[in-house]
């Protein structure tokens, strides 16, 4: 019976750790840094609906993304033991999943990318490549998106100025753009930090991979490429903020 009761406890202990690597995981999910000021229930304009719709692609990095399928692969593991499934094989698969959990995001994105190479039987540093290149892709369509958001802010926010100053228009309508700017500024800013992340995860998965001889020539590229884009968004982001700034002075 006690020995029944310690096997329960590490086993549920074992949930909860996977659970909360799986929490852990998807902080970096949720909506792109959106924030409360503009409000769910306003309508966004198309531009600003496109916008979020390819931030959404960054919402949680790949290498969030591996530990926490990891995770919550024990979990499930550990569920089954709870509920009666074969102890053994369970057990086992439980183990090597929470030990896979445990592991830093670049290793348990290596483990993943060590058996996706395996399946296809392609090089690891192929695998790799290919996962920055459908980044940056995703990442230019989403330049492209908060370039037009940028734009329509702007006139936006220039052509309720004047009607105010005009007395056309009351107060409140400017604060309401002002608000709108904000939360896309809130937008940009949540998916740059995730960005920088999964930059910063493939600048170590490179160095990594460099240091067992394979050559990273085209990884590197693409990690410039990933910079520019990086750095065309933050241009973005500032230009909002400079817009936002110069509409409350005024």
């Amino acid at each position: 019976m006690v020995a029944s009761g310690g096997r329960f406890g590490r086993v549920l202990a074992f949930a909860f750790l996977s659970a909360a690597l799986v929490a852990a995981g998807c902080q970096t999910a949720g909506d792109s840094g959106r924030s409360t000021l503009f409000g769910d229930s306003a309508p966004l304009t198309p531009a600003e609906q496109q916008m979020r719709n390819d931030a959404d692609v960054f919402n949680e990095t790949v290498f969030g993304g591996a530990v926490a399928g990891m995770a919550m692969g024990g979990l499930f593991c550990a569920m089954s033991l709870l509920l009666g499934s074969n102890q053994n094989n369970m057990a086992v698969c439980a183990t090597a999943i929470g030990v896979g959990a445990a592991l830093g995001a670049i290793d348990g994105y290596m483990v993943a990318t060590r058996q996706e190479a395996a399946r296809r039987q392609v090089r690891e540093i192929d695998v790799v490549t290919e996962d920055i290149e459908q980044s940056n892709a995703k990442l230019r369509k989403l330049v492209a998106s908060s370039q037009k958001v940028v734009e329509q802010n702007r006139e936006r926010i220039n052509e309720v100025t004047l009607k105010v100053a005009q007395n056309q228009a009351r107060a409140e309508e400017l604060t309401l753009e002002q608000a709108r700017l904000d939360d896309n500024i809130a937008v940009m800013s949540g998916t740059l930090e995730n960005l920088r992340e999964e930059r910063d995860g493939y600048v170590e998965v490179a160095g990594e991979l460099a240091s067992q001889g394979q050559d990273t020539t085209r990884l590197r590229a693409q990690l410039v490429e990933m910079n520019r884009q990086i750095a065309a968004l933050e241009q973005e982001r500032d230009a909002l903020e400079n817009i936002n700034r110069a509409s409350k002075i005024g």
